[in-house]
């Protein structure tokens, strides 16, 4: 296990654990569901499965990206503006604010409601027809999560991990550790709340919102907030 020159090593008691870095790489699929209007993408958001949901509000984010994505990177709000000129809808589904939501049903829930209530709203305005060629299919990925050899056992060991690991194991403990309920100790702030006891330090993280940004400049947040910490004694 790589670690980092030097690092004070942080006594973990009382049956505490360390941290260990995972990473992932994902198998794309189609389900063979298509939308062409609202009304069909409403009744697909109800029915596809959690990992479709999930890889349209988060693919994007593994993209390498040198500026914001667009609508927070939620494929949704950009097929309804794009393909059906829903500007409206549009800046109400990229606006969700997906750190609201403790799970993927919470977030397929907020969606469905957010449809839902454009849709009350405007009764009767003709529902428009996207293009054949630019119907909504609804993908979804299959994760293979394994450890990425790396272990912290302190503070600083954290840190120094933390300004290494690869996109994809940034990408799963930010975004695939939060929303699902099985792996959520693997959640940095978790982590950092349940087996150092730095409540403050914990908060901190979770109120870097990472949806508005690259994952590198996310990155760069959290060293720096984790290297103020350490430097400052919490102070």
């Amino acid at each position: 296990m790589a670690g980092p020159p030097g690092a004070r090593p942080l006594r973990l008691t009382g049956g505490k654990s360390g941290f260990t870095f995972y990473t992932e790489r994902r198998l794309v699929q189609l389900t063979g569901v298509k939308a062409h209007n609202l009304d069909e993408f409403l009744a697909a958001l109800r029915t596809v499965g959690g990992a479709s949901i999930f890889y349209h509000t988060h693919h994007s984010f593994l993209q390498r990206q040198f500026a914001a994505p667009l609508y927070n990177g939620n494929d949704f709000a950009t097929w309804t503006a794009t393909a059906l000129g829903e500007g409206e809808l549009a800046e109400r589904l990229g606006s969700i604010n997906i750190l609201d939501c403790e799970s993927i049903r919470d977030l397929r829930q907020t969606l469905i409601a957010v449809m839902e209530d454009h849709l009350a709203a405007h009764p009767n305005r003709q529902r428009r027809q996207a293009d054949p060629l630019d119907a909504f299919h609804f993908a979804s990925s299959r994760s293979f999560v394994f450890p990425a050899g790396r272990v912290a056992r302190s503070l600083e060991e954290f840190a120094w991990h933390v300004s290494r690991i690869s996109v994809h194991s940034l990408f799963y403990h930010v975004f695939v550790a939060r929303l699902n309920p099985d792996c959520r100790d693997r959640d940095f702030a978790v982590w950092i709340e349940e087996q150092l006891g730095l409540d403050d330090l914990a908060g901190q993280i979770r109120r870097l919102d990472p949806y508005p940004r690259p994952l590198e400049d996310l990155r760069s947040d959290l060293v720096n907030v984790l290297a103020r910490y350490i430097d400052t004694g919490g102070r």
